[in-house]
């Protein structure tokens, strides 16, 4: 090789190592402007993660303020419930008092009038009494039985037995002739030899419950103008 060739080479050498140094520069200024992006999206991920987190704990707290709101709420409602509900209690048990109050003395109401009505007049349709009892309570604890009777009519060789109401019902019908009146001839086995009726007196009286009181043969007292209606049908001995 000559000086010439050796010469030529080196001179290629060298424009390759600057053509390299070149590439090289440029390739850091690439690299350098790509690291620039990317650390300035990586600041502004960070802020939009930081922004999202804090609205997060934001949202959280709000949360946790309205869940404490809606607890406090909660209890406050129970309390009142609790409050309404003892109210009610009261209330409810005051008016039962009264009503009870109401119904025991409509009761005495009605036991008065009928009792006495038939104390100035003893007489239940053809019959005709010498002797009238009110409130009248017996019982035998050797049969462990009790009887109460609103009313007894009672002569020589009758006896009527008189269930006063305010307002009759059929179950006061029922009562008075599958209970009272059998449960008399159990109490007073020295009446044995009397001749037991039944009788169902009201200040009010469905019409329904009439006819099934006259169909049961029990008497049925009634008041009007001050004075006792007394209607029979088919009256029944027990």
């Amino acid at each position: 090789m000559t000086d010439k060739d050796t010469k030529n080479a080196i001179e290629e050498i060298w424009s390759l190592m600057r053509e390299n140094a070149k590439q090289m520069k440029e390739t850091d200024r690439h690299l350098k402007e790509q690291f620039s992006d990317l650390k300035e999206q990586m600041k502004e991920q960070i802020k939009e993660t930081d922004r999202y987190l804090k609205e997060t704990d934001r949202h959280l707290k709000e949360t946790d303020r309205h869940l404490k709101e809606t607890d406090r709420q909660m209890k406050e409602t129970d309390r009142q419930m609790k409050e309404t509900d003892m109210q009610l209690r009261e209330k409810f048990s005051d008016l039962k008092d009264y009503v009870g109050n109401v119904g025991q003395n409509n009761g005495a109401v009605a036991e008065s009038f009928f009792y006495n009505t038939l104390a100035n007049n003893m007489k239940l349709g053809d019959f005709t009494f010498d002797f009238i009892e009110a409130n009248v309570e017996r019982q035998n604890r050797r049969q462990n039985i009790k009887g109460e009777y609103d009313i007894i009519l009672h002569n020589s060789h009758v006896i009527t037995i008189v269930e006063t109401k305010y307002k009759v019902h059929p179950n006061d019908i029922k009562k008075l002739k599958e209970k009272k009146l059998p449960m008399f001839r159990r109490l007073y086995p020295d009446k044995k030899d009397f001749t037991l009726y039944g009788a169902i007196a009201g200040m009010a009286f469905p019409k329904k419950v009439k006819e099934l009181a006259l169909e049961q043969g029990l008497f049925v007292l009634t008041q009007g103008g001050g004075n006792i209606h007394v209607e029979k049908r088919n009256i029944q001995k027990f």
